[in-house]
């Protein structure tokens, strides 16, 4: 079940092995105190349109994240952070999640999450109390970063329909564990004591 009112900010550090690819750890802040919540790979349009059509719904679009104003490279220049989010806009996002931090746990349980992104206005998910106290934070404005980059930024291209299962009707994915049997390198099963 999906539950609006658990939500987190996300502070993304990525590394790029290629143009197409970024893989980004992903902390509740950006303080040295700041817990390791999870890990989002992000793909280029052109990679995503690749995958299998069974792992596609595991991947959310970014253009509404872009778009709106709520993702943001906060103390980056104005200028800096629209080539980043030009380029952000057309990408596709796989993450998950290993420490509810929004429900409030204190370690990392249970299984990783999968997540997804804020895909529109008319669904009333993002927290306007969560972005307020974010941009007050950093000095910044979402609405005014939302109007700039509506001038700013290419918003031409349409997120793939095969992104963003979750806002389709089509449920939510996550992940169950399931207890295996355990052998050994020899292919001997191991005894439990």
């Amino acid at each position: 079940m999906l539950e609006w009112d658990l939500q987190v900010e996300a502070h993304h550090f990525c590394a790029c092995p290629n143009a197409e690819v970024r893989q980004c750890v992903i902390y509740d802040s950006d303080r040295p105190d700041a817990r390791l919540i999870g890990t989002e790979y992000i793909i280029s349009d052109k990679l995503f349109e690749t995958l299998p059509e069974e792992e596609k719904v595991y991947w959310h679009s970014h253009k509404f994240e872009v778009q709106s104003g709520t993702l943001q490279a906060p103390r980056v220049p104005v200028l800096a952070e629209d080539l980043e989010m030009q380029k952000l806009v057309n990408t596709y996002g796989k993450t998950f999640h290993t420490w509810q931090v929004d429900r409030g746990d204190v370690l990392p349980f249970g299984p990783p999450q999968l997540m997804m992104a804020f895909t529109g206005d008319a669904h009333g998910e993002t927290d306007p109390r969560m972005v307020a106290k974010r941009d007050a934070q950093y000095g910044t404005n979402s609405e005014e970063r939302r109007a700039h980059r509506e001038k700013a930024l290419d918003f031409s291209h349409e997120p793939s329909k095969e992104a963003d299962h979750w806002m389709k009707g089509k449920g939510a994915y996550q992940l169950q564990l399931v207890k295996t049997e355990f052998t050994s390198g020899s292919g001997e099963k191991v005894r439990e004591e």
